[in-house]
């Protein structure tokens, strides 16, 4: 009896230096500093993920660093939350990545401390090697869309092509590669084991004309939302619903369609359209801000909307189009707004002209009549006092109009002898990207402004044109700027847009 008891203590106290000895052995494992280096070649990008047990106050020590090189530290499961060197950091688990936008050589040499590290860290990254595409900036030959994508990695590889993502075995690969015409992105990851990533970015341009095709406005606001997903990489939560059969409370939408990365979809004032509820569904979009009140666009409408999976509907109404463009106007606008784009209600299509910039731009767009400066207008700009320069656009807006704006600030016209001299003179004097464009039918106003959102966020101009011609003044443009041309998007069927219009502007594209 006594032996057994004898050997039962044995047991407990080897159990008990064992598990002392772990714990020990554990404390000792976990480190307070970490050094990380390497090289980076043109836009490549290096992560390493570590965790800390124990929070502290983070020191990032650059001991030989080139300047082209940037760092960022982010918690890997709230990446909203981002940290520097003198940050309280928590215990838990990050990422730090280390990059450069210089296609150059750079080294870096870092050392994180200030905390306690679990375990020692990985220090290591997997190899990855890329042979086509063969720059980070690639341009395609006219004619082709497809490449093969080539290289070799002893990591976990994967590659996107814009919206789509596809595993790559290690050792050398070769993945067949579709785009569409203008930028595409494609993008190399190789993880380790222990999830430190090596991370390639390519910009793969196409040259070339793609039309949006659509039977209906509906259809081809859709096809334009479809390509959008594609070129962002990205299926928006939230999307714009406007009238497609009256302008009026549609006109200030663009800038507040970028800001939210939305879509403008399209609408009878009683059902929804087909199209818009198909893309709705598509998106998996789960809000809606509908543009007008009900007497625009009716509350079965809204009940449609319910009924594909919108959980949360907002209007911008107003008593009437110019109040609805300044409510608009309040959704985009921030402290630091001190300008607004001024449009006539009555021309749609000088608001066709300066949709993109002001998208791009993040600029309000504020509609009056031409005779005199709307009352609306007046209670937005007193209450906005930061807004003290004005933009005109187009010759129908009086000089009444005019000099009731020098009441509130600054003025300036861009005006021309038609629709089509007034878009071209807006793109060049607010000097927007060439590169990739819109061109719409300027006779009506549905796939232009659905079109000014593509345009805008791709930095780019909204031309126009007719159903049957292309004016000389939209030749003009795309003739300058012949050798910095790689897309252009024409949303419209042959109704809209004839192909003979598209053949010709696709011989500027090189």
């Amino acid at each position: 009896m006594n032996h057994k008891k004898a050997g039962l203590i044995y047991i407990l106290m080897f159990s008990l230096m064992l598990s002392v000895f772990a714990f020990i052995h554990q404390a000792s494992a976990n480190v307070d500093s970490v050094t990380y280096k390497g090289t980076l070649n043109g836009k490549r990008m290096h992560v390493y993920k570590f965790t800390t047990v124990e929070s502290g106050t983070l020191n990032i020590e650059d001991i030989g660093t080139d300047p082209t090189i940037g760092i960022s530290l982010q918690d890997i499961n709230n990446p909203e939350n981002r940290y520097a060197s003198g940050d309280m950091l928590p215990a838990g688990t990050y990422e730090f990545t280390v990059y450069t936008n210089e296609d150059i050589t750079s080294k870096y040499n870092l050392t994180l401390s200030g905390v306690v590290f679990s375990g020692n860290p990985d220090t290591s990254l997997p190899s990855l090697s890329i042979t086509s595409p063969s720059s980070y900036d690639f341009r395609l030959s006219k004619g082709y869309t497809t490449l093969s994508g080539k290289g070799s990695t002893d990591g976990i590889a994967t590659v996107g092509i814009n919206d789509k993502s596809y595993n790559l075995p290690k050792g050398e690969f070769t993945q067949y590669m579709s785009f569409h015409y203008g930028r595409n992105l494609v993008e190399f990851v190789s993880s380790n084991e222990n999830g430190n990533t090596i991370m390639d970015p390519y910009i793969v341009t196409v040259p070339g004309v793609q039309r949006l095709n659509g039977l209906s406005h509906g259809e081809v606001a859709s096809s334009i939302s479809n390509l959008m997903t594609k070129i962002f990489r990205e299926n928006p939560d939230t999307v714009i619903i406007a009238r497609s059969d009256a302008y009026g409370d549609t006109l200030g939408s663009v800038p507040l369609a970028v800001k939210e990365k939305a879509p403008i979809l399209y609408t009878t004032k009683s059902s929804l359209d087909p199209s818009t509820k198909n893309e709705i569904q598509r998106l998996g979009a789960t809000k809606v801000i509908i543009l007008g009140g009900t007497g625009s666009i009716s509350y079965d409408v809204e009940s449609e909307l319910k009924a594909t999976g919108i959980t949360t509907i907002e209007r911008i109404s107003g008593a009437n189009n110019y109040a609805v463009a300044t409510n608009i106007a309040s959704r985009v606008l921030d402290d630091n707004t001190d300008t607004a784009i001024i449009t006539p209600i009555e021309n749609f299509a000088d608001t066709l002209s300066a949709s993109s910039i002001a998208g791009y731009s993040q600029t309000p767009i504020l509609t009056t009549s031409s005779s005199n400066l709307s009352t609306e207008v007046k209670t937005f700009l007193e209450k906005n006092t930061q807004i003290n320069h004005f933009i005109i656009v187009g010759g129908s807006i009086s000089s009444s109009v005019e000099a009731q704006l020098k009441s509130f600030g600054t003025v300036e016209r861009v005006s021309g002898s038609n629709r089509f001299e007034v878009a071209n003179n807006m793109a060049e004097k607010y000097f927007v990207d060439p590169s990739v464009s819109v061109v719409a039918d300027g006779t009506n106003y549905q796939q232009a402004l659905a079109g000014s959102v593509l345009a805008a966020r791709n930095g780019g101009p909204l031309m126009l044109v007719t159903p049957t011609s292309t004016p000389n003044e939209t030749l003009a443009y795309y003739e300058k700027y012949t050798l910095g041309l790689d897309a252009i998007y024409f949303p419209g069927d042959t109704s809209s847009i004839s192909d003979s219009t598209i053949q010709t502007l696709n011989n500027y594209i090189h």
